[in-house]
């Protein structure tokens, strides 16, 4: 008997699908170094994008007008006064920017780029020429430390919704990977969110001890997203779920026991592993149903995290931190 597809590699690919789905609004802080499953996923993320959305790669120590944009000599000499040239931000409109070494970004080029994310625009005003480009676009930011004295600036991964350990997939089991989606029509969806959805998510990140605003606002775009991705009009649970699992359990720096022993919280029947809805309703569902709509999203949320990372943030042994002063690119405090 084959075993089934693995969890995290089919949460890793329902990350991808929703990415392609917004790239501008998610984003990915992927732990990963180079090799097969990164290259699956990467590969994974383009063929879902639309037809033409570009896929840039941020260069190691790239220059200001490189990135931003600058004077375009040439067409300068050509025509016989300043001409504008857009840099990779601007080039990337519309699609994806991979960066490479994420963990080894200099404060100055991820500020740069996280004020790129917040105005959706570049602006150029130097060597005489002033310009402004779009440039909404969603980062990829791969995060090939060997240990852990680097990290993703503090102000990109905060802005990215998906934090994804890929490092952790075996390599077979990309050869079990989810039958590519069609997403056109999900790109058209609009699904309509629940006004107690925000409060919920909001709930849930509190008692994770998330202290970050961003993360329930990605999380509330990601449970759109997602009911877009399963043809639903209403944001339901099972998206409420699925973000909780994607967004705000890699996140978690505290679990809240499920009983009076400390115990961690069980899965909830009716979602799997993946934070997607399970086939087939049985008395455990029944129960559930009684249950709080934010525990039973907890539940969820749950069962994604590796079971060693669950039991200490139950046991309250948080992942080390780093301050934001530390390491290279420590100095990228969060904005």
């Amino acid at each position: 008997m084959s075993a089934g597809p693995d969890p995290a590699w089919s949460r890793a690919c329902l990350a991808a699908a929703l990415v392609a789905l917004d790239p501008t609004g998610t984003g990915s802080v992927l732990r990963a170094r180079p090799g097969p499953v990164r290259e699956a996923w990467l590969d994974r993320l383009r063929a879902l994008l639309p037809p033409g959305a570009p896929v840039t790669r941020l260069p190691a120590g790239i220059a200001d007008d490189a990135l931003l944009g600058g004077l375009d000599l040439p067409a300068t000499l050509r025509t016989g006064r300043p001409v504008a040239q857009a840099g990779l931000a601007a080039r990337s409109h519309g699609g994806v920017m991979l960066v490479p070494m994420a963990e080894r970004l200099t404060p100055a080029i991820a500020a740069r780029l996280a004020q790129a994310l917040d105005a959706g625009a570049v602006e150029i005003a130097r060597d005489g020429v002033t310009a402004r480009h779009p440039a909404r676009f969603g980062l990829v930011l791969l995060d090939e430390r060997e240990g852990e004295d680097e990290t993703v600036p503090a102000c990109l991964a905060d802005r990215a919704a998906f934090h994804l350990d890929l490092d952790a997939i075996p390599v077979g089991a990309i050869a079990a990977a989810p039958p590519p989606l069609d997403l056109a029509l999900a790109r058209a969806a609009d699904p309509e969110m629940p006004a107690e959805a925000a409060d919920t998510l909001c709930a849930l990140a509190a008692r994770l001890g998330i202290a970050s605003l961003r993360a329930p606002l990605l999380a509330l775009r990601v449970a759109r997203l997602h009911a877009a991705l399963d043809g639903r009009a209403v944001v339901a649970e099972p998206d409420l779920a699925a973000a909780a699992a994607l967004v705000l359990a890699p996140r978690a720096r505290t679990w809240p026991p499920d009983d009076e022993e400390g115990n961690a919280p069980p899965p909830v029947a009716g979602i799997d592993r993946a934070g997607e809805p399970a086939s087939g309703p049985d008395d455990d569902d029944r129960r559930d149903d009684h249950r709080p709509a934010d525990d039973r999203i907890l539940a969820a949320a749950a069962a994604s995290l590796p079971p060693g990372l669950l039991a200490r943030l139950v046991s309250g042994v948080t992942p080390r931190t780093r301050s934001p002063g530390a390491g290279r690119a420590g100095a990228a405090a969060a904005a």
